[in-house]
């Protein structure tokens, strides 16, 4: 067994599906986002005050403080898998990366009331993310699948 990573644009059931998948591994499970809110505050008022390349910076360190190849299943947000590095280090971590995917409209419904940072540039995020998306051992569309449904794919591919 090994620890699993997943990545994917927001709104895609990462923190979901980690909790779900967590709990069948009994595995821990560790959101960054939900860390970066715990130490910073409002992910939102993060962006606002400091800017977006201050939480990157945060981001990454939370990352970092997890690949430590402890099992675990580590929900990291949309904008980790930018990070050509981050994903080395997840692999070099021994991780098992999957990233959740949707089609844009689809995602762009569950987020568009939720308040987050970046929704207003959200489709040229997701445009720009697919590539690094795409660098993944498990690529997942969630969009018509049950949550149940995506922690058995998991689970079979791991």
């Amino acid at each position: 067994m090994q620890p699993v990573a997943l990545g994917g644009f927001m709104g895609t059931g990462k923190t979901t599906v980690g909790r779900k998948l967590a709990e069948r591994l009994q595995f821990p499970f560790v959101d960054t986002d939900e860390v970066l809110v715990q130490r910073y505050g409002p992910i939102a008022s993060q962006f606002a005050e400091w800017g977006e390349e201050t939480f990157r910076a945060h981001e990454r360190e939370v990352v970092l403080e997890h690949c430590d190849n402890k099992l675990r299943v580590l929900a990291t947000g949309g904008g980790v898998w930018t990070s050509e590095s981050l994903r080395w280090y997840l692999r070099e971590s021994a991780y098992f990366c999957v990233v959740l995917t949707a089609p844009f409209e689809v995602l762009a419904r569950r987020i568009q009331a939720s308040g987050r940072p970046l929704v207003s540039v959200a489709r040229e995020l997701y445009d720009q993310r697919q590539q690094a998306y795409a660098d993944a051992d498990l690529r997942l569309d969630t969009h018509d699948l049950s949550e149940d449904q995506v922690i058995e794919a998991i689970l079979c591919r791991l």
